[in-house]
């Protein structure tokens, strides 16, 4: 299976711009915006909180890395909970996609070990999955495992 994981932030009060210079971690920023910013450049529609999603420096990662993907995400958030808290973060999700190439798809959403240190946090865990043929997907596992040996 390939896995993809979006840690995403929101609240009301939360202005992303006015931490990311104090965010510890090396990630990848996918989308972000203020409470204040427009929502179309040509209109004058704001959007009504602050939102900031992150990819692991790695975007996806195969079966044999799982482990290690799914810990990254669970530092990165325990390393940075207080300062996001702090600056009005209400709702934290992490968003797991599944794309597949079988019938049947089963998973675990981090094992024991990593919940049991996010259990003290309100975090949300939404999954979907995809089916792809057999071509894309095996074309797609190669790029990502080349991309965890580089």
């Amino acid at each position: 299976m390939i896995y993809k994981l979006t840690l995403t932030l929101s609240g009301k009060r939360f202005t992303p711009d006015r931490i990311l210079s104090s965010i510890i971690g090396n990630y990848l920023i996918t989308d972000k915006h203020n409470p204040t910013d427009k929502i179309f450049p040509d209109e004058e529609d704001i959007y009504d909180e602050g939102s900031i999603s992150f990819f692991n420096p790695v975007k996806f990662s195969l079966d044999d890395h799982l482990m290690k993907y799914e810990k990254w995400f669970v530092d990165f958030l325990l390393i940075n909970y207080e300062l996001f808290v702090r600056h009005g973060v209400e709702e934290i999700v992490l968003f797991t996609e599944i794309y597949h190439a079988d019938e049947q798809c089963n998973f675990e959403i981090l094992d024991k070990g990593l919940l049991r240190k996010v259990s003290h946090i309100d975090i949300s865990f939404p999954v979907s999955t995809y089916l792809l043929r057999d071509v894309e997907f095996n074309n797609w596992v190669k790029e990502i495992d080349q991309e965890w040996k580089n």
